[in-house]
């Protein structure tokens, strides 16, 4: 099997009914070492964990070895991408530019789909914020696609039939024809495969279609959007649209809430913490790097106090919930930021010894506005 190697943690011999693949690069890493904690931390059941990353993070990978409840498997990302167009850097690249994150997780998913009723896959800056054990269950016993509904996105999903929506050049558009290229992109896709979870065995169609495209290119497109592009026209091309059921985009995707209403951070009766949307429901993944003291400073930066006093009191609520829920899981937590960075020094110029929040709280002390994030 192509690509696995490193280390591996079992509980006898036994191999679990579901299995989760995460892409992550030294930049994503706290995203990554925030999600394994919560995957341990909610007691989601029954997985095996496969991580595709790069060799830069092989000491990180060693100091969590027997950190967690369930099996956890490096894989080699460039072994599952040879032939990609995009290499690693000799310093590790720019996640974002680097296709084998994006990509890597279709060949990884055909070489296990026979050990697993199901796989859920995560995209390295989505945080698992509650016990996702059920949806694994579902989608094995209903053969269905699970996969993040996209609350912002101006067309249906019965759209993707159009074939002004589904062309080549439509995806590139969608966020190309403004200065703001990410807006647009957001707008588009009506799901968007950030987090999705399935039977592979049943959609190998779907992954076969995504990944023979995968060294396609279209002018002044990004990678990430382009793979997500694929995929949202692979299930129109392959006659999936009646298995696809979308995931809420308020408890899967989660940053829509931000100046429009709190989203409090409280423990349950076993005393662990989960963010509580407006309908009284856990949130399950939420989307951002909140472990990134500039991600928040910079989304609080946007919104004026003295203009919008309502939104910005939410958006203040809203960042400090998201944030100490992060700093919890990487801080408090099995895996420690602060003990990596204690073992291996060079990780210091991406990993923080101090929390997230209280980086943020020193830089609100300044006068708004508080200038350019740091």
């Amino acid at each position: 099997m192509i690509g696995l190697g490193g280390w591996l943690r079992m509980k006898g011999n036994c191999m679990s009914k579901y299995a989760v693949t995460i892409g992550s690069s030294h930049a994503y890493v706290q995203g990554l070492n925030a999600t394994l904690n919560a995957l341990d931390y909610y007691g989601v059941k029954d997985i095996d964990v496969y991580v595709f990353s790069n060799k830069f993070l092989k000491e990180y990978f060693d100091y969590l070895k027997g950190k967690f409840s369930f099996p956890l498997y490096y894989v080699d990302a460039e072994e599952l991408c040879p032939d990609s167009e995009t290499h690693f850097a000799d310093d590790g690249g720019v996640a974002w530019k680097d296709v084998m994150f994006f990509w890597g997780k279709y060949p990884l998913m055909k070489q296990i789909m026979n050990k697993y009723d199901a796989i859920l896959h995560l995209d390295g800056d989505m945080m698992v914020v509650d016990d996702i054990s059920p949806y694994f269950k579902m989608a094995a016993e209903t053969g269905n696609l699970l996969i993040a509904d996209n609350g912002r996105s101006v067309y249906a999903l019965s759209q993707i039939a159009d074939d002004k929506l589904i062309s080549s050049m439509a995806i590139s558009k969608w966020w190309n024809k403004s200065e703001n290229r990410m807006l647009e992109f957001c707008m588009g896709f009506p799901v968007i495969n950030y987090v999705f979870c399935f039977d592979a065995k049943k959609y190998v169609n779907l992954i076969d279609y995504v990944w023979e495209r995968r060294n396609n290119h279209l002018e002044n497109t990004k990678h990430f959007g382009l793979e997500t592009g694929y995929f949202v026209q692979g299930l129109y091309e392959c006659n999936l649209l009646d298995k696809v059921v979308p995931l809420s985009f308020n408890h899967w995707i989660s940053d829509n809430y931000l100046n429009k209403i709190k989203i409090p951070l409280e423990k349950d009766e076993n005393d662990k913490y989960h963010l509580i949307a407006p309908d009284g429901e856990n949130i399950q993944v939420m989307h951002s790097r909140w472990w990134n003291d500039y991600t928040t400073e910079h989304t609080i930066e946007l919104t004026d106090p003295k203009k919008y006093p309502v939104e910005y009191e939410n958006l203040l609520y809203n960042c400090e919930s998201f944030t100490r829920i992060t700093d919890f899981l990487n801080y408090d937590w099995k895996a420690k930021l602060d003990e990596v960075v204690d073992r291996n020094p060079h990780y210091a110029s991406y990993l923080y010894k101090t929390k997230a929040w209280d980086r943020v709280l020193k830089w609100l002390e300044t006068p708004w506005p508080h200038g350019i994030p740091k």
